[in-house]
Formats: structure tokens, C-alpha cells, sequence
């Protein structure tokens, strides 16, 4: 009776070692796939609102103050209906040594510019999607003049290839017109902003977004985090 009950006990112990092995297991898989999100080469560097879309004060011989001065309706509560301006800055950067090359998605010529944009789509949560329409609103370069580090589809050299082990990398920006009850949504829920060009996908969450009252404000606030 005593072997009996020895040899139970060892059998039940020894299941209990392999069920520690299979969970041990499951760790490794699971921080192997931890470690393969974090590998993500494309990313987002910053997400910016600007209050006064993509106007530029200084076209105007205006200082920032100056300029909201003449422009109380900026400082007005928005309706949900109203659009504001988002900024999103990303990089793509190279791969290691033993890795692939990178190739960067093709430009698309829009005859309404006329010339090259960059096929940029952001979606916020699961709800919301939008294109962007920088390229549009970039006329004399009043935009791009404040971070020529980061490119669009008219100073992009698609041919580029981010070699691997190269260390290299590329900036591009998108700016897009949401709802107001979009943006108020993904803040207040922190919601999941994901920026799409083409293969690549970065994310972000709603709370950080920085609120910046125009382009030039974001400059110095890129300029500060060493971005450009």
C-alpha cells in the first residue's frame, strides 16, 4: 500500500513538472512576439494639431500672438462638424545586418495639384479613416519650409532603398482634416491612431497628440526633441 501511494505521488509530481514546462514555453513564445512588435522599422515620431491649420504667421509679417490677435474666431470652442488639422511625422528606418532592403511605396500623381503625393491613410480606432491632402496645401513650400527632413510626395525620391545594416532612414509627413468629434474621441479614449503607407503601419495613441497653435510652433517643438 505505502509503494502505491509513493508511486502516485512521483507520477503526480512529475505531471506537474511538464505542465511548468509547457507554460514556461508559452513565456518564450510570447516574448518573442513581444520582440517582434518592437522590431516594427516604421514609426511615428509625433502627432500634431495645429489651431490654425496650415497658416504660417511669419507670411504675413505676424508674430504668433499677433496673428491669433487678428483671428479671435481661432480661439472659439469648435462645433463637432468642424475640421482640424493633423500633423503626423514618421520614420522608416533600416533594417540589421541579415535583414532585407527597404523599399519605400510609390508616389501617386493627382492631376488636381498637378504632381505627387504620398498614399497616406490614418485611422483612428476601428471608426475612422482619412487621407491625406498635405501635398494640396504645401503651395510654395509654406508647409515643408519648417522641416525639410521630413518629405511628402513632391520632394520624395521613391527610388531611395534603406539598405540593410545601413543605419539609415527616411522622414515623411502626412497632414490630414478630421471631425472634431473624431479628435475629441481618440483623446478622450486614447484611442489607437495608425498611420498606414503602403506595407508599413505605425501606432500611436490619442493622448499623444500635442496641441500647437501653428506650423511654426510644431518647427520648434521638433526642433527641441533634435527631430530636425
Amino acid at each position: 500500500m505505502m509503494k502505491r501511494t509513493i508511486s502516485f505521488i512521483l507520477v503526480l509530481v512529475m505531471c506537474l513538472c511538464l505542465c511548468a514546462c509547457d507554460e514556461g514555453n508559452n513565456t518564450e513564445i510570447n516574448s518573442d512576439e513581444i520582440a517582434e512588435e518592437k522590431h516594427n522599422p516604421f514609426v511615428i515620431d509625433g502627432v500634431y494639431l495645429s489651431v490654425a491649420s496650415c497658416a504660417d504667421p511669419s507670411r504675413y509679417n505676424l508674430t504668433i500672438d499677433e496673428y491669433f490677435d487678428r483671428n479671435p474666431h481661432l480661439n472659439e470652442e469648435l462645433d463637432n462638424n468642424d475640421d482640424v488639422t493633423i500633423f503626423v511625422f514618421a520614420s522608416l528606418h533600416s533594417l540589421e545586418s541579415g535583414e532585407e532592403n527597404l523599399i519605400l511605396p510609390p508616389k501617386e500623381y493627382k492631376s488636381m495639384i498637378p504632381g505627387y503625393v504620398l498614399p497616406l491613410t490614418l485611422r483612428i480606432g476601428e471608426d475612422f479613416i482619412y487621407n491625406t491632402s498635405y501635398e494640396v496645401n504645401d503651395n510654395d513650400d509654406k508647409i515643408s519650409k519648417f522641416w525639410k527632413d521630413y518629405k511628402s510626395g513632391t520632394n520624395l525620391d521613391d527610388d531611395y532603398v534603406l539598405y540593410e545594416g545601413s543605419g539609415d532612414s527616411q522622414k515623411i509627413v502626412g497632414m490630414f482634416y478630421i471631425k472634431y468629434y473624431d479628435y475629441k474621441k481618440a483623446v478622450e479614449e486614447d484611442k489607437e491612431i495608425t498611420l498606414v503607407w503602403g506595407e508599413y503601419e505605425a501606432t500611436i495613441t490619442g493622448s499623444k497628440i500635442v496641441e500647437k497653435r501653428c506650423t511654426e510652433e510644431i518647427s520648434q517643438d521638433l526642433k527641441r526633441r533634435g527631430l530636425i
